[in-house]
């Protein structure tokens, strides 16, 4: 790994952490040993140290070693001396990623170092945790749609990742967590996606205001689609509109906000309207 150019040897962190995870979603939905959730939990948070550890080469890929010098068998830094040479490099981690960076840390150590004892949901929790904060870390720091590397591996992988963090919306969401940190007071909502409808994982898939997203635009946590979001003209309900699979990009989603710009009717007024005019 010495050999390779600086660019290669980020290129080869970032695959090592994507396989990482690959192999975290291979145990979590085997779930055949009482071993695999534990394995899921390990994988997960060697994903994100690698990721960490690939922005922080970028800068010189001697920063990764704890004596600033590329060897063979040497020893890379630790998880707390990663996180201050990232921010001596320029990457800035907000209060609220430090929190979570370091309830993963916690969690796999324990793990690691004691008889594993969580369950699923738990696990699942983890795991939609860790995407929360990979997904926005990654486009950020290194320009990386972790969707589209999944999708090159197996298109099975990134459904699983989406919804365990969906999961981990809904737990913040019912505990009265805000997923905002500088705004306590945002209401979230929750809505079934009409294209997953019919399927047997059917279930209010869709949040709003979605965390995920920096438009004026929701997407499905289960099946990816997105929906243009908009209120009733008729009362405070939140509406949503699907958003044609060939408009992909902002200036399309701004030119139909513009043609939608009078606004729609709510299920719930059609039918009463419908009930009174009949």
């Amino acid at each position: 790994m010495n050999t390779l150019s600086n660019n290669d040897f980020v290129l080869r962190l970032e695959e090592n952490a994507r396989d990482s995870l690959v192999h975290a979603v291979e145990h979590f939905l085997a779930e055949e040993r009482p071993t695999d959730l534990k394995y899921t939990v390990l994988h997960v948070f060697h994903a994100a140290e690698l990721y960490l550890k690939a922005r922080l080469a970028e800068a010189g890929k001697e920063l990764i070693y704890q004596k600033n010098k590329v060897e063979v068998d040497g020893h890379t830094v630790n998880f707390k001396e990663l996180k201050k040479r990232l921010r001596k490099v320029g990457v800035d981690l907000s209060a609220q990623d430090e929190i979570d960076l370091n309830f993963l840390q916690k969690v796999r150590n324990s793990i690691e170092h004691h008889e594993f004892a969580g369950n699923r949901e738990e696990i699942e929790e983890y795991v939609g945790r860790s995407i929360y904060f990979l997904e926005t870390f990654l486009q950020q720091q290194l320009n990386i749609n972790l969707k589209e590397k999944l999708d090159e591996v197996d298109e099975e992988i990134y459904p699983t990742l989406s919804k365990a963090q969906l999961f981990y919306i809904r737990r913040m969401v019912e505990s009265g967590i805000s997923l905002y940190p500088k705004y306590k007071e945002i209401d979230h909502q929750f809505f079934s996606c009409e294209m997953c409808r019919d399927s047997m994982e059917y279930e209010e898939t869709i949040v709003f205001p979605d965390p995920t997203t920096t438009d004026n635009t929701v997407h499905c946590f289960c099946c990816q689609r997105r929906y243009f979001v908009g209120f009733c003209v008729n009362c405070p309900k939140v509406t949503l509109s699907l958003i044609e699979p060939s408009k992909v990009g902002i200036q399309d989603i701004d030119e139909d906000l513009d043609e939608n710009e009078d606004g729609r009717l709510c299920d719930r007024c059609i039918e009463e309207i419908a009930e009174r005019d009949y």
